[in-house]
């Protein structure tokens, strides 16, 4: 067993065609001893063989008494091949990196207040990410910068070689201004892991944007079988969010569905998904954006028979770490019918029947101070 990258053991490859074969040895009808090297016939064994990596780009056999090699094979890639590896003792770290003899693309760039996020469809030989590739411009002017690595890692079979495939520009001034433009220019002579360059040189401009840090929601939610909870998502900071299109994905839809696939977040940077609990057990609903798949969240949903539901968990109109303005008001309700609503507003717990703090929620909660 082990598993497929390229460049990087973190980079994995799903899809890989992996046969496992054995030698076989024996004696001819004259005597003489022959070696051959056989496909192993895996569905005596109630496997599969060949196999296709999974999503980890891993692979797995239980395989007998022998000598063995597995093979490598995917379109685009050089086929590989392990050692012969006898058996036992069991094989169970037979990682192969496969290389790709294609030439590399900047795949997406983002431009920040802070500095410009450059991707690469490929890993990408650091030496060649420096200013001497990487020019940007503002209002016409070249300004300096350093490149720093964000995603750096060290390749497996050759730990002294570390490879990249997104980088940010850090620029030699105190902020891109939001809303204005930058160029960006990096040249063809940037090159990837197996040392191939670009086609061309690639030039482009884009309007600076303020960068969205986190997205809030409930982390954890309980159901009961059959019911519809409605569940407010919020980007931070709102101002960056409005506009932008938030992706919905369930884990399993079989035990908890959700209407929507994307959203428009509003002025506020909320948008609200229905989730709807069609059987027991657990799942969990991912948010990202879909212009920007590093900022995640995820909510975890524990459905439950409705009688073990008692009362539902009270929620707010605004997520709990999210930033209202001066006069907004916010909402508390609870899907449990007459339910009391008990709250504070000094962070202590309303769970304490003795606490001065404990208010009784009777309408809207207007933020008049500061803080």
């Amino acid at each position: 067993s082990g598993y497929v990258y390229e460049a990087v053991s973190s980079n994995r490859l799903e899809g890989v065609r992996a046969t496992c074969y054995y030698k076989e040895t024996g004696e001819d009808m004259y005597g003489d001893m022959y070696e051959r090297e056989v496909v192993w016939n895996a569905e005596k064994y109630a496997q599969e063989n060949p196999l296709f990596t999974d999503s980890e780009g891993k692979y797995r056999w239980d395989v007998p008494q022998g000598l063995w090699q597995v093979r490598y094979e995917k379109d685009g890639y050089e086929p590989k091949r392990s050692e012969w590896l006898p058996v036992p003792p069991p094989q169970l770290e037979v990682n192969v990196g496969m290389t790709q003899l294609r030439q590399p693309s900047v795949k997406k760039v983002k431009a920040y207040t802070d500095g410009i996020e450059i991707t690469f469809d490929k890993y990408m030989r650091p030496a060649t990410l420096s200013t001497d590739n990487i020019f940007v411009t503002v209002g016409g002017q070249t300004i300096g910068g350093t490149i720093e690595l964000l995603n750096a890692d060290s390749g497996y079979e050759t730990p002294d070689s570390v490879y990249a495939s997104k980088i940010r520009f850090i620029p030699n001034l105190p902020s891109l201004g939001e809303g204005s433009g930058v160029g960006l220019t990096v040249r063809k002579t940037v090159e990837s892991y197996a040392g191939l360059q670009m086609e061309q040189d690639f030039q482009q401009e884009f309007d600076v944007e303020q960068r969205i840090t986190a997205i809030v929601t409930d982390t954890l939610l309980y159901m009961a079988e059959g019911s519809e909870r409605t569940v407010t998502v919020s980007i931070l900071p709102a101002e960056a969010a409005k506009g932008k299109q938030l992706k919905v994905s369930g884990a399993d839809d079989g035990i908890v569905s959700h209407k929507e696939g994307e959203l428009t977040l509003d002025a506020s940077g909320q948008a609200t998904v229905v989730l709807t609990a069609n059987s027991l057990g657990s799942s969990a609903v991912r948010f990202t954006l879909t212009d920007d798949d590093e900022v995640t969240a995820t909510t975890t949903v524990h459905v439950r028979d409705s009688a073990s539901m008692h009362v539902y968990t009270p929620r707010a109109s605004r997520m709990s770490g999210t930033e209202v303005y001066r006069g907004a008001e916010i909402k508390l309700t609870c899907q449990t019918a007459g339910a009391t609503i008990l709250y504070t507003l000094d962070g202590t717990c309303p769970c304490d029947a003795g606490n001065p703090s404990v208010l009784t929620y009777r309408g809207p909660i207007k933020a008049t101070g500061d803080e």
